[in-house]
């Protein structure tokens, strides 16, 4: 029952739009003769009209849609068969549009029909525009955004302001232990979730504001008594931000520190190991 509902629903969804367009088109092409239709006639028809051009218009990006949808590959990634169309549907969407109704009103006796085939075509694409702008465009805003605070945190640490932090954490890597050495990694009293909430407490009303939700990546080493020491910033937004990350990740309490494997040489006992905590603005 349920591969019969599958087959059904793909076969509805690859045939349906080309079926809906030649259902419309045809009575579309039916009602477009409007000569001898005067007053409320004449109005009513160009609402039909108009109803007919919209329900083609979104059966037109439907079927755009599915001809240009990225196909999986058996040793590649997805990619369409159509990339541009796959991109800019609502752009096809509207040039078909467009000249379908420069088609219809070049023609005296179908004018009105072309007119009412604009008016439906505009309704949709209307409504495909704010669509984007509410989705797509909104999403492009913010990687726009993170990008530049991406590339400020690049100039700055092209001035050089981190290195001697930097140089000081080097110095101390050789006595910290690499994971695969470690019995239970480092952990913040009460899991993630705690520790989430106790950034929030700890930062300031007055640290800066993103445009977007991001983050600072601080890099710091838990001692044996589950201190953080020598923190610096891996990766950052710039001067603001960055020192409040690290301001905040110093006046974190201990965490439960690092548990080696016990060896022959070596009981089961804390050690010291690197760890990266990532402190999160919101916008």
């Amino acid at each position: 029952m349920s591969t019969t509902l599958l087959v059904f629903f793909l076969f509805l969804v690859i045939l349906g739009p080309p079926v809906a367009i030649l259902a419309l088109g045809l009575r579309f092409h039916k009602l477009s003769h409007v000569a001898g239709l005067t007053g409320r006639a004449r109005r009513i028809r160009l609402v039909w009209l108009a109803v007919l051009a919209a329900a083609l218009t979104g059966s037109f990006y439907l079927l755009v849609c599915i001809v240009s949808a990225k196909l999986p590959g058996a040793h590649a990634p997805a990619r369409s068969n159509w990339p541009w169309l796959h991109e800019h549907p609502a752009t096809t969407v509207l040039l078909a549009a467009l000249g379908m109704t420069l088609l219809l009103v070049a023609q005296p006796a179908k004018r009105l029909a072309g007119f009412g085939f604009g008016a439906g075509a505009l309704v949709v694409l209307t409504g495909l525009g704010i669509h984007w702008f509410l989705t797509d465009h909104q999403e492009d805003v913010k990687l726009n955004a993170a990008w530049h605070l991406r590339q400020a945190d690049v100039a700055y640490r092209e001035t050089g302001a981190r290195r001697a932090v930097l140089d000081s954490f080097q110095l101390q890597l050789p006595r910290c232990h690499h994971k695969d050495e470690l019995e239970l990694m480092p952990e913040f009293p009460g899991g993630y979730r705690a520790l989430d909430e106790q950034i929030r407490r700890l930062m300031r009303p007055t640290a800066p504001h993103p445009p977007v939700d991001t983050y600072v990546q601080v890099e710091c080493i838990v001692e044996p008594t589950g201190q953080l020491t020598f923190p610096h910033v891996v990766e950052g937004l710039g001067p603001d931000y960055d020192e409040e990350a690290l301001r905040i990740v110093r006046l974190l309490p201990p965490f439960e520190p690092a548990i080696g494997r016990p060896t022959e040489t070596r009981a089961r006992q804390p050690l010291a190991c690197t760890k990266q905590i990532s402190v999160s603005f919101y916008h």
